[in-house]
């Protein structure tokens, strides 16, 4: 979630690409007529959705109270499943796009739990001054650090983040890749700037999850 005070080339810039593959996924759903390509590209438009819903917080808090975060993990988990399927089913050479597909799911199933893992420690330490407070009335100690037990070495956020390392560095080849794929296949201009802006979206958006390994990634949020 961004506001477009406090980050507004990120809000500005993460609108725009969601848009994009909002609309090329929901040209494609509505164009395909076999039932796997339809299912992909539906999925593939859910992601973006929810990609799009998650940029300005306004839009985020309702979505997420009509429709539990939950929910959004288990329609991702299922996106992993069925491109995981499809790349078994595939043969040798056409392989290769269904397990990108696969990892690009799983790397939104990583950051809508690192997200929904951070959101409730950001509930816990603002409920910690409280607690605090009163520990130290009862106890006389001074209260605990519960900003670096959230996110230190061993804190779940901080196995969330190793465990984002390889899925980010996923997306950050499959940008290039797409990018590459719209400026040399003329033919697959649209395809491929789709591949960019869903992979790069996502890194981009994601970038913050990383900050408990990786401080200097909070610069990418200007």
């Amino acid at each position: 979630m961004f506001t477009l005070t406090a980050v507004p080339v990120k809000f500005i810039g993460l609108l725009l690409l969601f848009t994009f593959t909002t609309a090329y996924e929901l040209l494609q759903t509505g164009r395909a007529r076999k039932a796997i390509p339809r299912t992909s590209h539906g999925l593939h438009l859910a992601m973006s959705v929810i990609m799009l819903l998650m940029v300005p917080k306004s839009w985020w808090v309702p979505f997420r109270t009509v429709v539990p975060v939950p929910i959004s993990i288990a329609l991702m988990a299922l996106g992993v499943l069925w491109f995981a399927w499809l790349a078994v089913r595939a043969e040798a050479g056409q392989r290769s796009h269904a397990v990108g597909c696969a990892l690009m799911f799983s790397a939104m199933v990583w950051h809508l739990v690192a997200m929904m893992v951070k959101m409730h420690n950001m509930k816990a330490m603002q409920m910690a001054p409280m607690s605090s407070s009163q520990h130290t009335m009862n106890h006389g100690a001074p209260p605990m650090n519960h900003g670096a037990m959230a996110t230190g070495s061993g804190s779940t956020l901080w196995w969330l983040a190793v465990i984002g390392i390889p899925l980010m560095a996923w997306l950050l080849w499959a940008s290039w890749r797409g990018a590459a794929m719209a400026v040399t296949e003329p033919g697959h201009r649209l395809a491929g700037l789709n591949a960019f802006a869903m992979n790069f979206g996502m890194f981009w958006m994601s970038t913050g999850l990383l900050v408990p390994i990786l401080p200097f990634f909070k610069y990418l949020a200007f």
